[in-house]
């Protein structure tokens, strides 16, 4: 995260010194300018990419430690069937309340890539603090939802819709999405693309904070 320095400048009535020192002013913007651009999880560990966003992290989604692009390795992404070089952040413009990684997958069409994609966001930003009442919230935005299911413990509630799959998870005070999209998949189709984000979903789960 940027700090944002303030600098208050004190004027003084001492003959021939002046008010404020452009020097130092300088040197300070410059300081604040040039400081570096956060890259790192909670834990220390670095993202699989350099985020341009100071506010990649923020109030919007700070709800829970938990980091979707640092959860998994090179090897568990590759295993997974998820091709590890074609990472990026889900976010598109500073400040978003979305925060996660998307992958292609390793094989399937050329033009229309399936992806799988994991991100947080804040329930409270929503008005509701729990999973059940994002359900309710969201109940006008999917096509269907499917069965709730038990991974761990904790409950995961799905949706679908015309070549996507959707499986939400409760971590602190901000829901964990797992979408799997692959456009060319309807109907009965769309039943595997929630198995794949089931799976992806049992791979990371026990690293999200309850």
């Amino acid at each position: 995260m940027v700090a944002v320095l303030g600098v208050t400048m004190v004027a003084c009535d001492v003959e021939g010194v002046p008010s404020a020192q452009p020097e130092a002013v300088a040197s300070v913007s410059s300081t604040a300018a040039t400081e570096p651009i956060r890259q790192t999880d909670d834990a220390g560990k670095r993202l699989p990419f350099d985020t341009e966003f100071p506010d990649r992290w923020s109030r919007n989604n700070d709800g829970t430690t938990y980091e979707p692009c640092t959860a998994v390795d090179y090897a568990q992404v590759r295993a997974f069937g998820l091709d590890p070089a074609t990472v990026e952040d889900v976010a598109a413009s500073n400040h978003q309340t979305a925060r996660g990684c998307q992958w292609n997958l390793l094989e399937g069409d050329e033009i229309l890539r399936p992806s799988l994609s994991q991100f947080v966001g804040n329930l409270t930003g929503m008005g509701v603090d729990n999973l059940k009442d994002y359900k309710q919230l969201q109940s006008t935005e999917y096509n269907e939802w499917l069965d709730d299911v038990v991974i761990s413990g904790r409950t995961v509630v799905v949706s679908v819709e015309r070549g996507s799959c959707d499986a939400f998870v409760q971590s602190g005070s901000a829901v964990v999405v797992t979408t799997m999209r692959d456009l060319l998949r309807d109907g009965p189709g769309v039943n595997l693309l929630c198995e794949k984000a089931l799976g992806f979903v049992r791979l990371t789960i026990d690293k999200m904070p309850p």
